[in-house]
């Protein structure tokens, strides 16, 4: 639930549907509300499918990767130095 109310109270995710929902037609008077709740069904379906099959996959590949997990980490901590240093530099 915690993850939820996060995702939901995220500025970029608010702006998102924001853009959607006006790029749809959805702020004019003549929307349906039918269509309306059909939109928000399916971004709400499709981010439960993507959290699923994100979560099965990581299930299944998580034996396979956690031999490398030292070797994963220090190259994600490279990445990110290296990253944060080109942001300063620029």
């Amino acid at each position: 639930m915690s993850t939820l109310f996060l995702m939901i109270t995220n500025p970029t995710t608010i702006l998102n549907f924001v853009a959607m929902f006006a790029g749809l037609g959805f702020d004019k008077t003549a929307s349906s509300h039918s269509a309306a709740f059909t939109f928000v069904s399916g971004v709400f379906l499709g981010a439960i499918f993507w959290w699923f099959l994100l979560s099965f996959v990581v299930s299944i590949l998580r034996n396979k990767i956690t031999p490398h997990l030292k070797l994963v980490n220090k190259i994600a901590g490279i990445l990110i130095i290296s990253l944060g240093c080109l942001a300063f530099l620029r």
